[in-house]
């Protein structure tokens, strides 16, 4: 894995699932309007860095207490709304 520097014309290569996450381009600020923070490309180059450090993590299997908890959650929600 190689994490880009600085040069926002590198391309980052990615597969799975992570490549469509990585496709998504970053949303840029309402015309006329200053963006408050970082440049739009630093926070698209960050996330991509991201991306690329957790994507490893992103393709393990979700831990058997991880789905119990969101299924009982999703239970909850679904009697919530039915009532």
């Amino acid at each position: 894995m190689s994490i880009e520097t600085s040069d926002p014309n590198l391309s980052v290569e990615s597969t799975g699932p992570v490549a469509a996450a990585s496709a998504v381009p970053a949303q840029a600020p309402p015309a006329g309007s200053e963006p408050a923070g970082m440049p739009l490309e630093a926070r698209r180059r960050i996330g991509r860095n991201l991306r690329l450090l957790y994507a490893e993590v992103l393709n393990q299997p979700l831990p058997d207490r991880f789905d119990a908890l969101l299924t009982e959650l999703a239970a909850r929600g679904e009697t919530r709304g039915s009532s």
